[in-house]
């Protein structure tokens, strides 16, 4: 793994200008310490975006839905509005995260729904 700086962003404006054209957004729910120590990835700059807010809100709109990068997969499994209109999308969820995270020091049932999609692109236009 190669070298990079850590920033926290305050905002979305501060999170993209930290970024800039090298860097890589870190939400969670992601394999990017993995693709880094493989060389698939190599940003100069992790910018944590966590605790940005409006980021863990599933919004459904007319021909465009959003899922920001700190919605858990548990909440993608459990919305009814996506069960409703994307139901192959919200059924292929769990393939990517399962809802609880299980590490040796502490059990699954510690830490209950809280994998976040990270920065899984889920933008879904329909007509």
């Amino acid at each position: 793994m190669k070298p990079f700086q850590y920033a926290t962003a305050s905002s979305v404006a501060s999170a993209r200008e930290l970024a800039g054209a090298d860097g890589r957004f870190l939400a969670g729910g992601m394999d990017l310490l993995s693709e880094m120590k493989e060389y698939i990835a190599q940003p100069k700059i992790l910018v944590n975006i966590k605790a940005l807010p409006g980021l863990n809100k599933i919004e459904p709109g007319e021909k465009l839905w959003s899922i920001g990068a700190n919605v858990t997969v548990a909440e993608i499994e459990d919305h009814a509005g996506l069960k409703k209109m994307f139901p192959g999308r919200q059924q292929a969820v769990p393939k990517v995260g399962s809802r609880q995270i299980a590490t040796s020091e502490r059990s699954a049932a510690t830490w209950p729904n809280t994998r976040a999609v990270g920065t899984i692109a889920i933008v879904t236009r329909f007509v």
